[in-house]
């Protein structure tokens, strides 16, 4: 906040010839915020300090346990899990726990039972990674953060603008940064998977199971990644027709089952033993699905992008684009 701040204030806003010059008020722009901005901990570590520098004691200190409640409650969490990551390699008791837990699962629909049982390690290997929690939840609530932020600045940036003023758009954006994202999971199926990927060979699967299973682990990643993209354009985009939303939400994933071969072939012609745990080069793909990715990405996007596009300005009829 304090960057943007600065920014809006030092910048040459356009005015009228005689018209005093604007100045940037934070108070202005907290009043623009959402209400439920107020409880985030940045928010409140700032009124803690203002209350405190105006001498208001007592706000201040409401401010100041609001935050010992936040990390309080935390922490717990972090506790929980912390002591279950490691209580899991304690015993079999656990170990067994675990795998009736996860075979309770079941079978996703359109798949074999063993290809379900891949597509749910992968899944499970993905989000519990360093990089794999970072593409899920980098895309969509950055891009409402930014959204939110350059909400405030009196319109002067034209493409978060437009974001900010139709929901789905941002979705469909967020979607496009999140498959560029995957691309350490879906460029690199099988060389993240490092000594697991002998037990994979070993395994009575087919190829075309384990492919399956592959595409579809990273499509539940996938999906938890656009579903955080949804909250966060919910939480503070403006709202618009909601069937161009069920339009932009089939056409990422529609996008994404094109690319779904490329994953595969791409994934196995040029495997590269990675570290997914690693947010640098050490949990990257090779670099030639990477720059291969970048095209067909935008390739496999073109035709729903373009199909919303047409049907919301051009033929003014949001409801042509979920059939389109």
């Amino acid at each position: 906040a304090a960057f943007f701040g600065k920014r809006s204030e030092n910048q040459a806003w356009p005015r009228a010839p005689g018209e005093p010059r604007r100045t940037f008020s934070v108070d202005a722009f907290d009043r623009r915020l959402p209400p439920w901005t107020r409880g985030l901990p940045s928010e409140l570590y700032g009124r803690a300090i203002g209350a405190a520098l105006a001498g208001n004691d007592a706000r201040a200190a409401l401010a100041v346990m609001a935050l010992f409640l936040q990390g309080a409650v935390l922490y717990a969490a972090s506790s929980a899990v912390h002591r279950r990551l490691l209580t899991a390699l304690e015993g079999d008791r656990v170990r067994r726990r675990n795998t009736s837990g996860l075979s309770a699962l079941g079978s996703l629909p359109l798949l074999s039972p063993e290809a379900s049982a891949v597509a749910w390690a992968q899944a499970r290997t993905g989000l519990r990674s360093v990089r794999g929690r970072l593409l899920v939840l980098l895309p969509g609530p950055m891009l409402g953060m930014m959204t939110l932020l350059f909400k405030q600045m009196d319109k002067e940036e034209r493409f978060v603008l437009t974001l900010a003023e139709n929901g789905h758009l941002m979705v469909g954006a967020a979607g496009l940064f999140s498959l560029y994202a995957m691309q350490a999971l879906t460029m690199n199926m099988f060389g993240s998977d490092r000594a697991g990927l002998t037990l994979q060979f070993l395994s009575p699967i087919s190829d075309r199971e384990l492919a399956r299973g592959k595409i579809a682990g990273c499509g539940l990643v996938f999906a938890v990644s656009m579903a955080l993209a949804i909250v966060s354009a919910l939480l503070v985009a403006d709202s618009s027709a909601p069937l161009l939303w069920v339009a932009v939400v089939l056409g990422v994933f529609a996008a994404y089952v094109l690319l779904s071969p490329a994953y595969v072939w791409l994934s196995a012609l040029f495997p590269v033993a990675s570290d997914l745990s690693k947010t640098g080069s050490g949990g990257n793909p090779h670099p030639l699905p990477m720059l291969a990715g970048m095209l067909l990405v935008l390739v496999c996007a073109a035709p729903a992008g373009l199909i919303i596009v047409l049907t919301q300005y051009w033929l003014e009829q949001p409801a042509l684009a979920p059939m389109l």
